[in-house]
């Protein structure tokens, strides 16, 4: 299995897809059912800087000999905070682009790959929060091929 560090768009519109008015919104909350918690994020910037940390730790995860730093991915600190301003930066720009859901659907499930290294990705908010905006993606495809079917 290989790894790479999504781009900054990437993790933005995941973040960012929860916290529209309208069909994915959940205002930043979900249960993480490890932990048995319910979390809130308060904004999608937080929201992108938990996904983008999560996707470094599971490219440190997996390629631990090529850089101290995700990988390889990143060198320094300098890199880590631009990367993650950068994706909460991407995620306070994409609060009003709209997606269509199976697309954003297809952008969670790469990002869930990516993200998956780690031994405790299952445990992780990132994973939950993963799951929640894809299952409403998935959820407002149905809907939109129901009201095809009815038209």
């Amino acid at each position: 299995m290989s790894c790479y560090l999504m781009n900054e768009e990437e993790i933005g519109a995941i973040a960012a897809a929860n916290f529209k008015g309208g069909i994915y919104n959940s205002k930043g909350r979900f249960y993480n059912a490890a932990t048995k918690e319910l979390v809130q994020y308060e904004s999608a910037e937080e929201a992108a800087i938990a996904l983008a940390v999560q996707n470094i730790a599971s490219c440190q995860a997996r390629y631990p000999s090529h850089g101290e730093i995700a990988g390889g991915f990143l060198e320094g600190a300098e890199e880590v905070k631009a990367y993650l301003a950068g994706c909460a930066f991407a995620a306070s720009k994409a609060k009003n682009a709209y997606m269509k859901p199976m697309k954003l659907y297809g952008l969670v499930k790469t990002y869930e790959y990516q993200a998956c290294e780690t031994e405790n990705w299952y445990e992780t908010n990132a994973y939950w929060f993963c799951n929640a905006v894809a299952n409403q993606a998935a959820g407002a495809e149905q809907r939109a091929q129901e009201e095809k079917e009815v038209a």
